[in-house]
């Protein structure tokens, strides 16, 4: 494996030669922080791009119909107050440069919203030219001498350290980009509400699947969505979209099984507690 130390010399060379790639991510989050590591220096100049959805969530029978995602991406953007214009502006960027290069290089994690998003890719090139690379966040990096930084996913990686994922970066075969496209294929015949993973692998489970998981950091005590969903991460290496999670909570909460005080302006803030 090349030292990433090497990488600044293989970085100079791709910008003296002019190799331009696509770099693909899974949140606008992720997309801003790869931009300014390509205007810092830390990445060659490249496009970048990100699908802002969660699509382990809904419907993802035909994706390129944006009104298909609407019932999943609604869970989004009125948690996050984020404009459906802004979805579709993504989603437009994505699908018109998405052919127009040579290479990509797909930023993923061992998440259920990143993974899903690696395999739709994956699924989108098979019968492309283009070469794919990929590079899986989800990882512990040596920081120095008894110094380690683990990474769940993309959003974990600040500006100045996605170079030293670089030495993880692998070319996707044919062989296998054809094998992940087909397990994409039968989560799209499957169809359901949810995709989890879990194992090392994706499948699909009803909407209600964390409900039992998500009522464990759930006490007598008040206490605040976000940090139940710290508790998920920090403790059970579950990460899931904030959306999904007030949503859940909203619905086990009109079972009567939990108290839940909503926040209108931040509904990470909104308070539950058990009845």
């Amino acid at each position: 494996m090349i030292k990433w130390q090497n990488w600044l010399y293989i970085l100079e060379n791709y910008r003296r030669i002019g190799v331009v790639m696509l770099n693909i991510c899974f949140s606008e989050e992720v997309k801003n922080t790869l931009q300014c590591a390509i205007q810092d220096g830390y990445l060659i100049a490249s496009d970048t791009v990100c699908i802002p959805d969660d699509l382990s969530l809904g419907d993802i029978s035909n994706i390129k119909r944006i009104e298909s995602r609407i019932s999943a991406t609604k869970l989004l953007r009125e948690v996050d107050h984020v404009a459906e214009m802004d979805f579709q502006f993504y989603y437009r960027d994505f699908f018109q440069k998405l052919y127009i290069h040579d290479k990509v290089v797909i930023w993923y994690s061992n998440t259920a919203a990143e993974y899903c998003g690696y395999l739709y890719v994956l699924w989108l090139l098979t019968d492309s030219p283009v070469e794919v690379q990929a590079v899986c966040c989800s990882r512990t990096l040596k920081r120095g001498e008894n110094r380690f930084s683990s990474y769940a996913s993309a959003k974990d990686i600040s500006t100045e350290e996605f170079i030293r994922f670089l030495p993880y970066l692998i070319v996707v075969s044919k062989e296998d980009q054809h094998e992940l496209a087909c397990i994409w294929e039968k989560l799209m015949l499957e169809n359901g509400n949810l995709r989890v993973w879990q194992n090392g692998s994706l499948r699909t489970e009803q909407s209600d699947f964390y409900d039992r998981v998500i009522q464990k950091y759930i006490a007598s005590q008040k206490r605040t969505i976000a940090n139940v969903m710290s508790d998920l991460q920090y403790k059970e290496q579950l990460i899931l979209t904030g959306g999904f999670v007030v949503f859940r909570i909203q619905q086990i909460a009109s079972k009567g099984i939990i108290s839940y005080i909503e926040n209108s302006e931040d509904a990470y803030q909104g308070l539950v507690s058990l009845l």
